[in-house]
């Protein structure tokens, strides 16, 4: 397969994942879609073989993941959430209509960056605790911690707001 089709099937499949966790941590249009592109060029620039399609795209998700890091670390910027435009995003997905509220995806973004991205791996992408960890690079006792203590952060916040 040459690297444009390679490319393309690439984004055809990947890009609302990677997107959508970009999005979900940073919390900006324009900081994910450029997440995105660079994912997608480090990408072309490594040329990965993988073994499987979970491989691939736990590979893409890890490389944005990373590339978040680092733009949270170098970006000391107060942070602004556009609930509409991430409903907006999340449009086409059913699974969020049915199992997720309006309230429940703003507190979530009130979370530190290391509870989000669990959470949204975990809920949001369908991973297991062993993928987080093999994704984030975190051990999974890491990956369990962080998800009790973000759930433990959500529930105390969904009871305050009662």
């Amino acid at each position: 397969m040459n690297r444009e089709k390679d490319l393309e099937r690439i984004m055809e499949y990947y890009s609302d994942s990677i997107y959508r966790m970009s999005y979900f941590v940073l919390q900006n249009d324009q900081d994910a879609q450029d997440i995105l592109q660079e994912t997608l060029i480090k990408y072309m620039q490594k040329a990965p073989d993988f073994r499987s399609e979970s491989h691939e795209k736990a590979w893409l998700l890890r490389v944005a993941n990373n590339l978040c890091k680092d733009m949270l670390r170098f970006q000391k910027r107060n942070r602004h959430t556009d609930i509409e435009e991430l409903t907006e995003s999340y449009a086409d997905t059913a699974e969020l209509a049915r199992t997720e509220t309006r309230e429940l995806i703003t507190q979530v973004f009130t979370l530190p960056p290391k509870y989000k991205q669990v959470i949204y791996l975990h809920y949001y992408e369908g991973y297991s605790v062993k993928e987080i960890a093999t994704i984030l690079k975190i051990s999974e006792g890491a990956v369990k911690k962080r998800l009790e203590r973000g759930r433990n952060q959500l529930r105390l916040i969904l009871e305050e707001d009662k």
